[in-house]
């Protein structure tokens, strides 16, 4: 009797402190006049413009304003945000700094919260939640470096290819926007994002500082030798030895690349199996000392 009165009175605590959460947002969202649901939602779809999913469901507008009212108490020191802000321009994300790391605490917090519960069913639990939550906010905070990434090798990809194209058409033609854009009609999704930019920048701008643009967006050495050698053809110049070299340069790291890749396999697969060998100890070992457990309790009456 005394055992569910104490769980009455601790579900009754969790309701009236959720309760008391949600009144105290509701009063600091009307005070702080955070924009609606509907509003929020339309900006973070304008947001993932340039993702794969542009559908934004109610959970991440309900957490997304709930970020923008944290974000307004963050301070970030002039050097980690102007390079936090540089990182989420690169992956197309428009939010500001504060917001981004604001976002990573709502959502390890969320994991958080777990751990109270857990405190009064289970308290060995509790530790591995908050590990867990630490783990969440590392992993939201450095998504959009993993996206950068992504993207980067993504790009370096089709480079060997990209090359040779170029190579081949410049036996005919100097023309560097129609290099471009013979080759990104062809291309991948993000190096054919990426030369659309690029190609659209040189129409209303200055040629050579678009494909400075462009190794600056993109942020890979590779790319930047071909822009370099781009910038080049379009100041009239013949750098036949240059394409050539490079050609062969980016071969031999495509091969490398492969074989990394292929060496990693066997070790992947070494990895699997030995998990899996764990498993299976794991589980005669449970059964063999329940086993055990249950004839020493027939044995001692």
């Amino acid at each position: 009797m005394v055992i569910k009165m104490n769980i009455i009175s601790v579900f009754a605590m969790i309701c009236a402190s959720g309760l008391i959460g949600i009144g105290t947002f509701l009063l600091l969202a009307d005070i702080l006049k955070l924009p609606r649901r509907k509003t929020v939602r339309a900006f973070l779809m304008s947001r993932k413009r340039y993702q794969r999913h542009g559908k934004t469901s109610n959970v991440d507008s309900f957490l997304d304003s709930i970020a923008q009212l944290l974000a307004l108490g963050i301070r970030l020191s002039p050097i980690k945000r102007e390079r936090l802000q540089a990182v989420l321009k690169s992956a197309n994300l428009q939010i500001t700094p504060e917001h981004h790391v604001a976002s990573c605490f709502v959502k390890a917090g969320l994991v958080a919260i777990l751990s109270i519960p857990a405190l009064f069913i289970f308290p060995a639990l509790a530790p591995v939640i908050l590990a867990l939550s630490a783990g969440v906010y590392y992993g939201e905070f450095t998504s959009p470096e993993r996206s950068i990434k992504a993207v980067r090798d993504e790009i370096e990809e089709e480079l060997p290819l990209f090359v040779s194209r170029i190579q081949s058409m410049l036996g005919h033609t100097r023309d560097v926007v129609s290099i471009l854009e013979s080759f990104r009609k062809n291309a991948g999704p993000a190096l054919a994002r990426e030369l659309s930019i690029t190609l659209a920048d040189m129409q209303s701008g200055n040629c050579q500082m678009a494909l400075v643009r462009l190794e600056t967006r993109v942020g890979s050495p590779d790319l930047s030798d071909i822009a370099r050698g781009l910038a080049a053809v379009y100041e009239g110049n013949d750098p036949v030895g240059y394409w050539t070299s490079l050609s062969v340069r980016l071969g031999d790291k495509r091969r490398q690349n492969l074989q990394r890749r292929a060496h990693a396999v066997p070790a992947k697969i070494a990895r699997l199996s030995f998990v899996l060998l764990i498993c299976i100890v794991l589980l005669y070992g449970t059964v063999i000392l329940t086993e055990l457990l249950e004839s020493a309790g027939v044995i001692l009456g």
